[in-house]
């Protein structure tokens, strides 16, 4: 089950998690900007965390793609001591059933330059940095066996040129994933839900769904296929999509 973009917003965040239990998902995904700024510690707890370990957190792992958002306030550098990877990076790459998920930080949106960040931002080389650790890993002998590969990124890729951080997010990444025989990608950060299917990007040779800041995904895999239903926060299924792994 993912969901994004609820920026402390408690009525989604419970609407969305407090029947959880009764679907058993094997693990929950927050895909980015689940506050507007990291803040205190007790912040973080009023904005998500208090509810999810309210409706959920105890009972099923959790998944935390850092969104652009979570790279502001006084309490970013806390990200990883709340969330800690095995790669030491909000990157990282896991394995479930037949799956292989990688798991991409998109820094911020931004130029490092821009005013809202005070001189403390080099998300530029920090991209670099990633894209070399991506190429190792999908180079990996684990994540070539796996019959499945799903990417997780807050912010996907656009048509279009956009903001600095989509740009360079494009132009380090997509090829490396491209080459990585990726079946789908999943995103969150426009607020407004989208699919794009292969061929309706210039250059992007999977599918991407984009998921809104209202709405969660919930996602089913095995060896031949995968199932995406988006489903409001009544429960009520809007979309659904199948995409054959081959």
């Amino acid at each position: 089950t993912m969901i994004n973009d609820i920026h402390g917003r408690d009525s989604i965040m419970n609407a969305h998690t407090k029947d959880i239990r009764a679907t058993k998902p094997d693990f929950v995904v927050f895909n980015g900007d689940m506050a507007s700024f990291m803040g205190s510690i007790a912040d973080i707890e009023k904005d998500f965390m208090a509810r999810a370990s309210k409706n959920f957190s105890s009972d099923f792992p959790l998944v935390y793609v850092r969104g652009n958002h979570e790279a502001r306030g006084p309490g970013y550098g806390e990200f990883l001591n709340l969330f800690p990877t095995s790669t030491g990076t909000p990157s990282q790459m896991f394995f479930h059933g037949p799956a292989a998920f990688l798991v991409l930080d998109c820094g911020e949106d931004k130029p490092d330059s821009d005013i809202e960040y005070g001189g403390t931002a080099a998300y530029d080389a920090y991209r670099e940095q990633m894209a070399q650790w991506l190429k190792q890993a999908v180079a990996s002998e684990e994540f070539k066996a796996a019959p499945v590969k799903i990417v997780l990124m807050h912010i996907p890729f656009e048509n279009n040129a956009g903001w600095w951080g989509n740009n360079e997010l494009k132009r380090l990444l997509l090829p490396i994933l491209n080459e990585a025989n990726v079946d789908v990608m999943l995103s969150g950060h426009n607020h407004s839900y989208s699919f794009r299917k292969v061929g309706s990007m210039k250059g992007v040779e999977f599918p991407i769904l984009v998921n809104s800041n209202n709405d969660r995904v919930e996602v089913k895999v095995n060896n031949d296929e995968i199932k995406l239903n988006v489903l409001d926060a009544t429960g009520k299924l809007l979309h659904e999509h199948v995409i054959n792994v081959e």
